[in-house]
């Protein structure tokens, strides 16, 4: 298990999503207030596809797309509630957990449809009142689709931008490999700049300056190589490999 700032923070944001897909059922599908009395429906209600509203009515339709959105957002919102979880410590996750997060932003919006085609339907059945009796119908199926574009936003927004630091764990063999391949890598690149920009002088000849020194084909065999390691190790580009050998075939 290992923790870093992005895994946390893409976790929690894709956890915050399948809680709102899941907790937003309990937004209303339809409101209806009159004489100071208000009866509503959400999405919990007609898991059955049952309405109190709508029943032995011939929009009874609407309560079975209501039903069967609610119950799919309901399980797309506890499988991500899992999978944001589980991304947050475990990296190998953070893909299904991405895919359902947005399985689950769909389901908002879906359930966002349905509540204003449920009150509608509701407010066919029970008019506009009369002149004593004022009634109101509303809904708030769309707090839940509003609230997952934020926290869906802040997910991209997260692994584009927040560093990857661990916080808590330790790395596996793969990410240990790779760190060391890399501290190699530059460490042979300093070696090779360093011995690039010595002064060469042979031995048992005149002094001369440093500038005019030749290179030895030894000694530029030996460099060559370790550019070509640095290559295949992936340190240094084609480009950068093909300058320095036309920098060392000159000297």
């Amino acid at each position: 298990m290992r923790i870093s700032i992005k895994t946390l923070a893409c976790g929690v944001a894709a956890f915050v999503v399948g809680l709102i897909a899941l907790v937003g059922l309990t937004s209303a599908l339809s409101s209806v207030e009159a004489l100071g009395l208000k009866l509503s429906e959400n999405g919990f209600d007609v898991f059955d596809f049952k309405s109190t509203f709508l029943e032995g009515s011939n929009r009874e339709w609407a309560v079975y797309v209501a039903g069967a959105i609610s119950i799919i957002s309901c399980i797309a919102g506890v499988v991500t509630l899992v999978l944001g979880g589980l991304s947050a410590l475990f990296k190998k996750f953070e893909g299904a957990a991405k895919k359902m997060m947005i399985v689950s932003l769909i389901c908002t919006l879906l359930y966002m449809v349905a509540g204003i085609i449920y009150n509608l339907q509701v407010k066919a059945i029970g008019g506009d009142g009369s002149d004593y009796v004022t009634v109101t119908y509303t809904t708030s199926a769309f707090l839940p689709f509003i609230f997952a574009v934020i926290f869906t936003v802040a997910y991209f927004v997260c692994a584009k931008l927040v560093p990857d630091i661990y916080i808590y764990g330790v790395r596996n063999q793969a990410d240990e490999a790779a760190l060391a391949q890399k501290a190699a890598a530059k460490q042979a690149r300093e070696e090779i700049a360093a011995a690039s920009a010595a002064p060469y002088t042979a031995p048992a000849q005149p002094a001369q300056p440093a500038a005019d020194a030749p290179m030895s084909d030894e000694r530029r065999v030996e460099l060559l190589a370790k550019y070509s390691q640095l290559l295949k190790d992936g340190a240094i580009t084609q480009e950068e490999f093909d300058e320095k050998k036309k920098e060392l075939l000159s000297k």
